[in-house]
């Protein structure tokens, strides 16, 4: 049966249950996931259904990347990035600090101390103190390194992520959405998704905030070597 149509009654206890059964019929068999999971019947009143994936994830399961292709009536939301150096350098804060966004309820005070969690703080302090303050400020951290080469493959990597994705869905109906828009016009941008879905447009609110706002010269420790490689050519515009 349908998850949606599992989820509303049971309570606590059966949603965990199913979210187990979930997940390993994820892991064994994708394509069947996706067709008693998120392609089959929903309640009444359900008028859009979907599911978010970054380009590996999509990559990583056996079979999704073609039935997703075949089904070409699936309404396509491509996210995408401008600013490819902060999407690389946001990563990598990530990667260091364990919080991958900012207003992420697991990074707020009041979570209950355990043997694992303060085994954990040890081991991470950098992790331990950006979750305890929800924040990451200079001078807390140290700024990242970015080589020339690392950023060059990533460039590479991404586009061609970008470029090999929409061509998966040129048949489908796609809209291209672009996370500087989004951060700085939330309301515009989520009307115009709803618009694309079918549904009534209605007010969003959302906890999340720019978790990396700081100019980018202070959160990479090699700027300038950075600017010098690339301040001629077609990534010029990357640099702040």
């Amino acid at each position: 049966g349908c998850s949606a149509k599992m989820y509303g009654k049971g309570g606590k206890d059966e949603y965990y249950e199913r979210r187990v059964e979930d997940m390993a019929l994820r892991a064994e068999n994708p394509a069947r996931f996706l067709e008693e999971r998120i392609f089959c019947e929903h309640p009444d009143g359900t008028h859009a259904v979907g599911f978010k994936a970054a380009y590996e994830h999509i990559s990583e399961f056996s079979g999704v990347v073609e039935r997703l292709r075949d089904k070409t009536e699936l309404h396509v939301i491509h996210l995408k990035r401008r600013n490819l150096l902060r999407l690389l350098t946001s990563l990598k804060i990530a990667k260091m600090t364990g919080v991958w966004f900012e207003g992420d309820p697991k990074a707020r005070l009041g979570k209950r101390l355990t043997a694992r969690s303060a085994l954990r703080a040890v081991r991470h302090p950098w992790q331990a103190a950006v979750k305890v303050r929800g924040l990451w400020k200079k001078p807390d951290r140290p700024a990242i390194n970015i080589s020339v080469d690392e950023f060059s493959i990533f460039i590479n990597e991404t586009q061609r992520n970008i470029s090999h994705f929409d061509s998966i869905f040129r048949e489908h109906p796609l809209v291209t959405v672009h996370y500087e828009e989004l951060a700085d016009r939330p309301q515009q941008v989520f009307n115009q998704v709803q618009e694309f879905l079918g549904v009534k447009t209605r007010p969003f609110t959302t906890t999340l905030r720019r978790q990396n706002p700081d100019p980018l010269n202070n959160l990479i420790s090699n700027y300038d070597e950075l600017y010098d490689a690339f301040k001629d050519g077609p990534y010029q515009e990357f640099f702040e």
